[in-house]
């Protein structure tokens, strides 16, 4: 899991400038830990970064996003289970349902909360 919040840091401090490309960083490593766990070990690595993207996109939105693989015909589904306020935090919880070529399915789920400046970090 540490291994993809590093990678979804890495990805989502590619988007924005100033304090957006902070809010993007931050986003990414939330959505990467999630890809890290079991879903992501069964992903290639451009399968892997998507769903990094997707799952950004998804929590920060509150809107589902899905993607099929051209490569290895995983469907990911991603979206939004529970929305919260705990302390005054705007908290989303993601699931992230996938399905592999050979009909194997996976799911797994990670709470993400909107800080004072904005950022979504994972809610330990």
């Amino acid at each position: 899991m540490i291994m993809g919040a590093l990678a979804g840091g890495l990805i989502g401090s590619q988007f924005g400038n100033g304090s957006g490309q902070v809010v993007a960083t931050v986003a990414g490593a939330t959505a990467g830990a999630v890809v890290g766990g079991a879903i992501g070990a069964a992903l290639d690595e451009e399968d892997r970064q998507q769903m990094a993207l997707l799952t950004q996109e998804s929590i920060v939105t509150g809107e589902p996003r899905e993607y099929t693989s051209p490569r290895t015909n995983a469907h990911v589904d991603i979206h939004i289970v529970k929305s919260t306020t705990v302390a005054h935090r705007l908290c989303r919880t993601a699931a992230q349902d996938v399905t592999l070529k050979d009909g194997a399915t996976s799911s797994e789920t990670s709470t993400s909360c909107r800080g004072p400046d904005k950022t979504w970090v994972a809610d330990s």
